[in-house]
Parts: structure tokens; sequence; C-alpha cells
């Protein structure tokens, strides 16, 4: 990554969670400086004074806009605040989100967001799936149990949304596709090809194990996992929470290659 490179939509989407977090009383010199302890914190070769000043008060420029207007759908979720926001819940899906609205406020004292109530509608089919799987006799623990980790998944598509929507820069969400159809499918091991087909670019940081799978990610990826779970106020630990159900977990790659390069770059 030059200095003076195009920053990527992962950068700009990191730009306006810290700016959003922080309900905009830091100005962009601290948000930079921010951003730029986060990046080279994940990947030592990011350039000092990457990214330029100018470039993030393009990028503020936009959030700013764009928070100017508040979003109905960010909004405490009811069926009336939904409505006034243009959602209303599927018919079929509607008893499900109810039940969800009721377990957050009562387990997490969360209030579900009118985009949160949104993404269990579309997605409420796999909640469905999840509770097949467990079969007719699995306890009311268990039900719950199964839930978490789809429930938190919920949240992720919906704060990827409205950060995108600040930015106008759309992440792909692969990953979080197939953590979903994992998590409707019950399957914890498929086969090799259909996972280099998916994820293409990480057919050799992918590892079958004796429990399952391991994943090997770089810092910056783990950097970006850290940033989004901080957005909902959750941590590593619950996204290994998560992956405890699909049988995944990470390491952090120190391949030997990387470490050499960085002796280089330190001589």
């Amino acid at each position: 990554m030059a200095k003076g490179q195009a920053i990527t939509p992962e950068i700009e989407n990191l730009i306006a969670s810290l700016y959003e977090k922080h309900h905009g009383k830091w100005k962009a010199p601290r948000v930079r400086s921010e951003v730029e302890f986060i990046l080279r914190k994940a990947d030592e070769t990011i350039p000092q004074g990457f990214p330029s000043l100018s470039k993030v008060q393009k990028v503020l420029a936009t959030v700013r806009g764009s928070l100017r207007n508040p979003n109905k759908l960010d909004k405490p979720w009811s069926i009336s605040t939904g409505v006034a926001a243009g959602i209303e819940i599927p018919t079929e899906a509607l008893p499900f989100v109810l039940a969800t609205w009721v377990f957050m406020k009562d387990a997490w004292d969360y209030d579900l967001t009118v985009r949160e109530a949104r993404w269990l509608g579309r997605l409420h089919g796999v909640a469905r799936a999840i509770l097949i799987n467990l079969g007719p006799d699995a306890s009311i623990e268990a039900r719950s149990d199964a839930m978490g980790p789809f429930l938190r998944l919920v949240c992720l598509y919906a704060a990827d949304e409205r950060i995108a929507e600040l930015t106008g820069k759309r992440d792909t969400s692969v990953s979080l596709d197939f953590i979903l159809w994992k998590l409707a499918t019950g399957i914890t091991t498929e086969r090799p090809e259909l996972t280099e087909k998916i994820f293409p670019d990480k057919q050799r940081r992918l590892f079958q194990t004796e429990k399952g799978w391991l994943f090997k990610i770089t810092k910056k990826d783990q950097a970006y996992m850290r940033k989004v779970w901080k957005q909902l106020g959750f941590s590593l630990v619950d996204f290994n929470e998560v992956n405890q159900r699909l049988s995944i977990s990470f390491e952090v790659d120190e391949s030997p290659a990387k470490q050499k390069t960085r002796k280089e770059g330190t001589k």
C-alpha cells in the first residue's frame, strides 16, 4: 500500500465508525491519527501518514451529510416505528421478530432497531432451520444457546449495512453468508473444493483439523474483525462463541515468509 493510494471501502468504513462512535466530537486530525494507529497495528508495512488528512476530511464530509438526516431505520423497533420507517415485517415472520424483540430486551438489555428487525424478517427462515436441526426434544436452554450466534450475526448484517450507507461504500457479505449457511444447515464440515470456490483467495488459509476448521487470518483481518465486533459492543470472545457451534477457530498467520520480510524491513 503506497502513500497517496486511494483508500479502500474498509478504511472508509473504519473512519465512519470511529466518527459515529464518538458522536462527532472527534475532529478529522484525531480520527486520522486513530485510523493510522489501527492500520499500522494490523499491518506494519502501512506508511507513516496514511491515510492523508485530506482523504479523511473527504470521507467525514460524506458521513456528516448522511448524519444530518437521521435514518428512521436506526430507531428502536416497534411495529408502529417500523411502519413509520416504511418497513413492515412479513406476517409469517412477525411472531419470531416479536419473540426476539422481547428476548433481546430481557436477556441482553438490548433495544432492537428497525434495521435489525428488518434483517430478522429477512432471515427468520434460517432461525427456523436452526431449531429444526436441534430436534423437537431440545431444551429451552439449548434453543436459546443456538439462537445467540444467529442473533449476533443478524446484528452484524445490520451494522455493515448502516456503515455502508454512511460512506456509500458497500463491502461484500460473503464471509457472513458463509457463516449463515453453516448455521442454517448445521454442517460443520464440507468438501474442500466448495470452500475454495467460495473463498478463492483464501484456499491456503483454511485447514481441516480433528476439532473442525482452522482459519488462518492476517493481522489486518484480525483488526477488521475487532472493529466490527467493537461497533456492536461485543468482543472476540463473543466472536469465538459464534464459531464454537460452527467448529471454526482462528489463528493469526505468522508465516516464515512474513517474518523474514519484517526482519529485513527493520535492518
